[in-house]
This record gives structure tokens, sequence and C-alpha cells, in this order.
């Protein structure tokens, strides 16, 4: 770890320094400070990012990435699809991809403001919270309710790898 408070509160942390979870809550109804911690484990952090492009995935959780080169790849690859397309087409396709994918600023200490169709797929509306999870230098947001959902099969595959272990005697 390099500078900012250090995560003493997991200890975990140290073990799998490249991965890292955390309940974010809402600095207001839409601004969200992704923490030190996370911001130190994804290497295109520490470049002079432009913005965030986020991907909302149908699980609940939308994948984020620099804007540049990821967004700016994404909308070309989206121009070129819809060209030769009809406008009824154009119109049906850009809905879905307006449904997908978002730009967010994002300042140099991790304050980004969350739009209301991200806010709504993060269910983040009323309970004004995201959680936050790095893994692999990727980074995603999640609903906490389906981050929640899923934690008993998480935490089962943790308990089949532990017991294949030998035991310690205390």
């Amino acid at each position: 770890m390099r500078s900012g408070r250090p995560p003493i509160w997991n200890p975990v942390s140290d073990l799998a320094p490249h991965a890292w979870t955390e309940v974010v809550t809402l600095a207001s109804k839409t601004r969200l400070q992704l923490p030190v911690a996370v911001r130190q484990r994804i290497p295109w952090f520490a470049r002079n990012i432009s913005g965030l492009f986020a991907v909302l995935e149908s699980d609940g959780s939308a994948e984020v990435w620099p804007w540049q080169p990821n967004g700016e790849d994404k909308m070309r690859q989206l121009a070129l699809m819809l060209g030769p397309l009809s406008e009824t087409e154009q119109a049906t396709l850009a809905i879905a991809a307006m449904d997908k994918f978002i730009r967010l600023t994002c300042s140099e200490d991790g304050r980004t403001v969350l739009p209301s169709n991200l806010l709504f797929h993060l269910d983040a509306v009323d309970a004004e919270a995201v959680r936050i999870v790095v893994a692999n230098q990727r980074l995603w947001m999640w609903s906490e309710a389906r981050w929640q959902s899923l934690r008993e099969q998480r935490v089962m595959s943790l308990d089949q790898h532990l017991s294949g272990l030998p035991q310690r005697s205390v």
C-alpha cells in the first residue's frame, strides 16, 4: 500500500493486494468517492484519466473502464454498426446502447457523479450506497442488494477451499 488510510479493518487485503471490495455510501444523492484503496489497485487510475466508461451488465453490476481508449473505441464501433441501418433500426439499437453504456466524469481524487440511469441500475436511489469491487486490475460497481444475494455462494466456495487445507492445532 502507498499513501492513504491503511485498511486495518480488512485483514485479507495484504494477502491479495490486487483484490478489494467495499460498500461506499454516496457523498450526496449522486456523488461517489472511490476510496484510495480502490484507486491504488487499478493501474490506469495513476494515469491522467479523462473520464470513465461504465458498461451496465444484466447481473446488476457495471464494469468501469477509463474513457480513453475504451469508451472511445466502443463509440466508434457503434457508429460503424449504426451507419448502414435504417432510421428505425438506428433508433432501436441506439436506445439499447444508451441502456448499456454510460460516460462518467472523474476527478483525480476519484470523485464521480452517477447519473440517474446508473443509480437505478445499481439500486442506489434509496439505498444511497454502491458496492465497489476490484479484481485483476478491473473495477466494478454493484448493487449492494444483488451483491449480498450472491454472498452465500461466495462464502460456500471459500469454506470448501478452506476445508481442503490441513488444519493447524491451536
